[in-house]
């Protein structure tokens, strides 16, 4: 797995949200968001501005995935929102540590997507209060250790294992797989 080269920006962008939101008709082009220039800091009434955390084997082109506690069989990387005022990363390392446990102990900070990438939420899926969907920036960690091993929080997630990231973008809830496709470069 490449990882994408250093960004040129780690702030939220309320402008990168607005065409987050604008594009949900089709999921796909989202990839395409620009990464010139920084807004105020807010999230949209309408999308959740978000991180999804990617931790690398160190050894082999396999990434750390999470079994949901609410859906058996259906995995997925950790995630979560970007509350108000808070960078990016922060959130990452934020919600890294609450959903697995791990550290800068266990995991390196490499890179994050220029892109961010969103998807809209199906009709049968709870929604965050009135929010339609997520835009999310990606956040590419690799692990310090080949055994490090992560605690899951018990909430959200129950196990975890090793994975390819082409497997995991076809075990992920179908509304997800398309992000996950372009974050992995697999289209």
């Amino acid at each position: 797995m490449d990882l994408p080269a250093v960004p040129v920006f780690s702030h939220f962008r309320i402008d990168a949200v607005k065409r987050c939101v604008g594009a949900l008709g089709d999921h796909t082009q989202l990839h395409a968001l620009g990464a010139a220039g920084y807004g105020e800091r807010m999230p949209s009434e309408k999308l959740r501005a978000g991180v999804v955390i990617v931790v690398r084997h160190p050894d082999a082109d396999l990434v750390m995935a999470f079994e949901r506690m609410d859906v058996a069989g259906a995995w997925q990387l950790p995630q979560g929102g970007i509350d108000i005022d808070e960078e990016p990363l922060a959130a990452a390392w934020r919600e890294l540590g609450e959903e697995t446990g791990l550290s800068a102990a266990d995991v390196e900070y490499v890179t994050c997507s220029d892109a961010w990438f969103g998807y809209r939420y199906p009709n049968n899926v709870k929604k965050n209060g009135n929010h339609i969907g997520q835009c999310q920036q990606w956040f590419f960690f690799v692990a310090r250790t080949p055994d490090v091993a992560p605690t899951p929080d018990n909430t959200e997630f129950g196990a975890w294992r090793w994975i390819a990231p082409a497997e995991l973008a076809e075990m992920v809830v179908e509304f997800r797989r398309p992000s996950y496709r372009l974050a992995f470069g697999l289209t």
